[in-house]
């Protein structure tokens, strides 16, 4: 399962969990007093979910997987050759 498809279904799934705490539907399986909790989670699961839809959808416009070099192709961090240390 690719990165974009995980953040699709963490969309998904926070996205539900928002719109069954803000419609009080959640009560039917835990108790009220947890209604913040499910709404940071919902929260923070849309908003990881975007910020991860958004870095990829950028990473693949400028061509670079996650905007960083791969470490590979550019040798070992200490001496500079190609696969010594891996």
């Amino acid at each position: 399962m690719s990165k974009l498809s995980q953040a699709v279904v963490m969309l998904l799934f926070g996205g539900s969990l928002l719109k069954v705490t803000l419609t009080d539907v959640f009560l039917r399986y835990v108790k009220a007093g947890l209604k913040p909790c499910l709404v940071v989670a919902g929260v923070l699961l849309v908003a990881a979910a975007v910020m991860t839809i958004w870095y990829e959808l950028r990473a693949s416009a400028t061509g670079t997987a996650m905007g960083i070099m791969n470490p590979r192709s550019a040798g070992c961090w200490s001496c500079r050759r190609s696969g010594c240390c891996w």
